[in-house]
């Protein structure tokens, strides 16, 4: 039988606690790494659509959009198939009207690209309605609206100061200049979220880039900023009174946003519906 004199039983003791803490390190090194990479790099895509509403039929139109459509997309959004659906009007005064006068935004989950829920069908969100009917509704629906295009954009950052949508909204339709779109991506996550949480009277901001231009549409943007207001005089006095030495610092490291992007058109809109 060995036996150690307490000296060297001590060194051995302490090696395998180093090991042993060492282990403990690593361990739970790995662990944050792999809880901030699933926590921080998950992806939210939303499914944005514009709609031109033939002249005369707005009032059909958003009925069937908001008590069948919106029903219906409620229902899926608490059967956790995405997470939220909002329905939009572009005010008659706003310059985007003629290219389009509604927009659905669909929010997807974390890390989808899409969505299919099976178990929310017509006949369960409405037994009583008979097939007959929801035929006339779907009719009313797509008679009365050309689909403009659909596009899917990803959020780069934001920041809502309420609870839910907006009640109206101003979407800026961007192009960003040749090799600069990375650079205002971090701009806007570095910056922006504060700026507007901290020194702005909007309800919210969020931003967008552009993530894939194969289901259609203009293709004069790129990029997509949202300016969300309680009221409409709250657009009309817009308020974002960042001190100067935060721009100071902003604009000394990315340059003048004027270098960045170019503001191609802006879109005032009303939210019709929100299902969550």
């Amino acid at each position: 039988m060995l036996v150690l004199c307490p000296f060297v039983g001590f060194v051995i003791l302490a090696i395998i606690n180093h090991k042993f803490f060492k282990m403990k390190y690593i361990f739970t090194l790995l662990f944050c790494v792999l809880f901030f990479n699933t926590t921080f790099s998950q992806e939210q895509l939303l499914l944005i659509g514009f709609y031109k509403v033939k002249p005369g039929m707005e009032a059909d139109y958003e009925t069937a959009m908001i008590e069948y459509q919106g029903e219906m997309m409620k229902e899926r959004v608490k059967n956790g198939c995405l997470r939220n659906w909002v329905f939009r009007e572009v005010l008659p005064n706003s310059e985007g009207r003629k290219l389009f006068t509604h927009m659905t935004v669909d929010v997807l989950n974390l890390d989808s690209d899409t969505y299919n829920c099976p178990s929310v069908t017509p006949e369960k969100v409405f037994p009583e309605m008979s097939e007959n009917m929801r035929s006339i509704i779907n009719k009313v629906r797509s008679s009365s609206r050309e689909v403009v295009y659909r596009t899917v954009v990803r959020k780069v950052a934001g920041v809502n100061k309420g609870k839910g949508s907006a009640k109206f909204a101003a979407f800026n339709f961007i192009k960003t200049k040749p090799g600069k779109k990375q650079a205002y991506i971090n701009r806007n996550k570095e910056f922006s979220p504060k700026q507007y949480k901290n020194y702005s009277n909007q309800q919210a901001w969020y931003a967008w880039e552009r993530y894939d231009a194969r289901v259609g549409g203009l293709l004069s943007w790129d990029y997509l900023s949202m300016d969300g207001y309680n009221k409409i005089s709250d657009k009309l006095n817009r308020v974002v009174n960042t001190p100067k030495s935060i721009k100071d610092k902003e604009n000394k490291k990315y340059g003048p946003l004027s270098e960045m992007r170019d503001l191609n058109h802006q879109v005032l809109t009303r939210l019709l519906f929100s299902a969550k």
